[in-house]
């Protein structure tokens, strides 16, 4: 089986990749390292550099995927708060 693990450079993400890799899934790491380290990503993973905003990186991560653990997010909801058309550009980009 085939995961997909979005923000699985961050410190749950990367647990949770150690842990699927460990139980002999396929694991694919889709971050934008924006708030991950890639030393943190298990070497077992494959792992993308790049974003949920991107449909070019989505397919590429999403190809021949059977799950997808959605892990990818702003860590503090204090930053909607500071900037919060930031937050609604990533919601609802401009296609």
């Amino acid at each position: 089986m085939k995961i997909l693990v979005t923000g699985g450079a961050g410190y749950i993400g990367s647990h949770v990749v150690l842990e699927l890799c460990e139980h002999g899934y396929d694991v694919v790491v889709l971050d934008d390292l924006s708030l991950g380290h890639r030393d943190a990503v298990d070497n077992r993973a494959e792992f993308i550099h790049g974003s949920t905003l991107n449909t070019a990186d989505l397919d590429k991560g999403l190809n021949g995927v059977t799950a997808v653990i959605h892990l990818a997010a702003f860590k503090a909801a204090g930053e909607s708060m500071i900037d919060p058309g930031n937050i609604l550009t990533i919601i609802s980009p401009a296609h």
